[in-house]
């Protein structure tokens, strides 16, 4: 075989690599509509915190109390607030249409 022969081959080979090697590789799949949650953690005249959550931009809970729990008393820590918005957008994102705070929650993540 002369030289040309030897490239041709080689390159034709290289090439016919090339296309399996993109062609086979999975395509990452697009998440179409998927919705944006957010919150913001702000401080009430007594001290104490709440939390909003967003989808969105668009406000869908205000929450002034501690769920799962009795009285209308505020979270004590900005951090109490922050941590209990986190799982309610969290359990949005699981796609449950009632984000349920329940007091076991509040223990897990301990919430004052």
């Amino acid at each position: 075989m002369n030289l040309i022969h030897k490239q041709t081959i080689l390159l034709v080979g290289l090439f016919t690599l090339s296309f399996v090697t993109f062609a086979t590789q999975p395509k990452p799949v697009k998440k179409i509509n998927q919705p944006v949650y957010s919150s913001f953690i702000f401080q009430m005249p007594d001290g104490t915190f709440g939390y909003d959550i967003f989808k969105d931009n668009k406000q869908i809970i205000c929450q002034e109390t501690v769920p799962g729990r009795k009285g209308k008393s505020g979270f004590k820590t900005y951090d109490d607030a922050k941590k209990v918005s986190e799982l309610v957008i969290g359990k949005l994102k699981e796609g449950l249409l009632n984000a349920e705070i329940l007091e076991s929650d509040l223990y897990t993540l301990s919430v004052q």
